[in-house]
């Protein structure tokens, strides 16, 4: 794939967005594009579907608007928008919606109407500002944390005017020492006047929707409107491989007409790159002298600890880039990895669960003892903590809204719990144990799953069993989630391999139904089935 992305995007200026699958092929073709010579966009794969609850797609509405804004902003025709299908099928902000604001030192600000607009760019107001899209107002003192910063920025007021710009860490809420002359803040969500403001809620009371809270955070973008457009219209759009059946499952999805999507071209299949694997780097090095080798890294540490002799016809470029290429003259190797996406934890434990005296776990310094919450001051304003004791009379005030680094301490029966100490390690030295001891499990786990790769199970005929009669007596129509589920069920069943498959769904979402399909399956076969019913559980 990558290497039909590179060899097109290098040839051909006028593509504007390439569609694909997901997040992981998305990453592949922006690194492709950008090798290319483009300027890349990506947006997340974006699979909330429309009325639900935005709060717990927080992180990739805030992804899908960054990239958004910077393709729109972006003045070249090296540009390029690369994105998964589901995403371009919702209406997206329009550029007008991500207009900014610049604050100068010595500016005169109105401190209320301040307010107000970062409440119309869909700001979080918060005591403490930790995480994007929030914003905190304590006296003469801003912190504003926009969603395209890699630190939160506190601004300073003297009466109405601006006193001093600084960044500030939300870990440790301290400013840094170095001052602005000026930050430029973009919206939170979108940035809205007052009448598209007051337009946009009166929308929102209107839609249906099982969200318990009816504001612009949790279903502003459902409401978009006049301000929302299909990004698909009028550009030059690719795919970057054949995907019918992927346009086929959403027009399922959403219930609609998508013939449209069918009109767009493919990639043409690389006529001089190939994508390349690597197992052995170093002899497939060896074997391929006379190629022209590009090693691209982060760093030249990652070629020392890959022992590669650089010179010759081995060359080291300084890159974040992850592609693998070979042409008959040339080879372009990635030393990089991928890296992980921190996602914030749930909290697993409700604060009112707690009693004092209760034995707790914290995820860095292990069991403690509950003392309750303790009102404290920080850099000028209150804030609670829930106060933990270790030996030795040690206590620890962890902020609640780090809720989610503790959970509650079960004893095994019969067993007394042991406080650990502050400072002594010996928790982290028994994670890491555990750690090691659930790696040996899960290798323990993949060889079993090999093993049953190897054994012929049974290979049904699927043919044989009259489903189409059995589903039209349902009684009514199943979902595309069912039908889905019977079909890859189905094709465990007839290939001959054991089936090893777990269905997951809420209760009263057709689990059942799906099974009753398998079991006429097997009768046809021949088969007696088992089925168990865990009532006792429910």
């Amino acid at each position: 794939m990558q290497a039909a992305v590179f060899e097109y995007l290098k040839q051909k200026n006028e593509v504007e967005i390439v569609i694909c699958k997901d997040d992981k092929d998305a990453f592949a073709i922006s690194n492709a594009a950008v090798f290319a010579g483009k300027k890349s966009f990506t947006l997340p794969d974006f699979r909330a579907s429309f009325g639900d609850d935005l709060r717990p797609y927080r992180n990739e509405l805030f992804e899908l608007i960054n990239a958004l804004r910077g393709y729109c902003k972006e003045d070249s025709s090296k540009k390029i928008l690369i994105s998964p299908i589901r995403t371009l099928l919702h209406p997206l902000p329009k550029p007008h919606l991500f207009e900014t604001d610049t604050v100068k030192f010595g500016d005169m600000i109105k401190l209320d109407k301040f307010k107000e607009k970062l409440l119309r760019w869909g700001y979080n107001f918060v005591d403490i500002v930790e995480e994007r899209g929030e914003a905190s107002f304590r006296g003469d003192i801003a912190d504003i944390y926009p969603i395209n910063f890699e630190n939160a920025v506190r601004i300073s007021f003297f009466d109405n005017q601006v006193e001093s710009i600084r960044y500030f860490s939300v870990q440790s809420q301290k400013s840094q020492k170095e001052e602005l002359e000026s930050v430029t803040l973009s919206p939170a969500l979108f940035s809205l006047d007052g009448k598209s403001y007051e337009k946009m809620n009166e929308d929102i009371e209107k839609l249906s929707s099982n969200s318990i809270a009816f504001d612009m955070e949790s279903l502003g973008f459902w409401t978009l409107g006049e301000n929302g457009q299909n990004y698909i219209s009028g550009k030059k759009c690719i795919y970057a491989y054949k995907m019918e059946s992927e346009i086929e499952e959403v027009s399922q999805l959403y219930n609609a007409d998508l013939n449209f999507l069918k009109a767009i071209a493919v990639i043409p299949e690389p006529s001089m790159y190939k994508d390349l694997q690597i197992s052995a780097l170093k002899p497939f090095l060896e074997f391929h002298k006379e190629h022209k080798v590009k090693i691209l890294a982060r760093s030249e540490a990652l070629v020392k600890q890959a022992d590669i002799e650089l010179g010759g016809n081995v060359e080291f470029v300084q890159s974040l880039l992850i592609i693998n290429l070979i042409s008959q003259k040339e080879i372009i190797i990635s030393l990089n990895r991928p890296l992980q996406k921190k996602r914030r934890k749930h909290p697993s434990i409700l604060l009112d669960e707690l009693k004092i005296g209760d034995y707790v776990v914290h995820e860095n310094y292990g069991i403690g003892i509950f003392r309750g919450l303790q009102n404290t001051t920080v850099l000028g304003a209150k804030k609670d903590f829930i106060f933990i004791e270790y030996q030795g009379g040690d206590k620890l005030l962890l902020p609640v809204e780090n809720l989610n680094m503790i959970d509650r301490y079960i004893a095994d029966s019969g067993s007394i719990a042991v406080v650990d100490r502050l400072g002594k390690g010996s928790f982290l030295k028994l994670k890491e144990k555990t750690r090691a001891k659930l790696f040996e499990i899960a290798k323990e786990i993949i060889n079993i799953a090999a093993k049953r790769e190897l054994i012929d199970g049974f290979k049904m005929d699927i043919s044989n069993a009259p489903l189409e009669e059995f589903q039209s007596d349902a009684g009514f129509t199943y979902t595309s989630d069912q039908k889905k589920s019977i079909e890859e069920i189905l094709r465990d069943l007839s290939s001959g391999k054991v089936m090893d498959r777990l269905l997951s769904g809420d209760v009263g979402f057709g689990k059942t139904e799906v099974a009753m399909n398998a079991i006429l399956c097997a009768a046809k076969n021949g088969f007696q089935s088992l089925f168990i019913v865990p009532t006792t559980l429910l």
